[in-house]
């Protein structure tokens, strides 16, 4: 439910509720964020990736040269290649990598969805509709 409190009304999760003439979804300023951010972020994200397929490969590099020094089954070489701790940080370059990487990928989907909102609710104003 919602209670009523000297700000004005306040829905049950605690944020005060808007009416709706005043709230407007997506103004203009906050597509010109969203445009700026798209502009912006195309070679860091692109570096971003890059450095995330880089450790990859420096990772299965580590891996690979660790498997060739060591002797016995192939079962055994690899468990051993797979656990050693110069693979292991390998690993968590690349997953740290993975995580910049993805964390911009989402933030960009996010901006294309506020401007893809805002092109919707404009459209729908210049036919009336909202």
């Amino acid at each position: 439910g919602s209670q009523q409190s000297c700000m004005g009304r306040i829905r049950g999760d605690g944020v005060k509720a808007v009416p709706t003439e005043q709230r407007q979804m997506i103004d203009e300023a906050r597509l010109g964020q969203a445009l700026r951010y798209l502009a912006t972020t195309d070679n860091e994200c692109a570096e971003l990736r890059t450095e995330m397929e880089r450790c990859e490969f420096r990772a299965k590099v580590i891996k690979d040269a660790i498997f060739k020094r060591l002797e016995g089954s192939v079962a055994d070489r690899q468990a051993e290649a797979g656990s050693s701790g110069e693979y292991g940080a390998a690993m968590d370059d690349y997953f740290s990598a993975m995580q910049q990487y993805e964390a911009m990928r989402n933030k960009r989907g996010t901006e294309v969805i506020i401007v893809e909102a805002w092109r919707s609710l404009n459209a729908g104003r210049r036919q009336g509709n909202i």
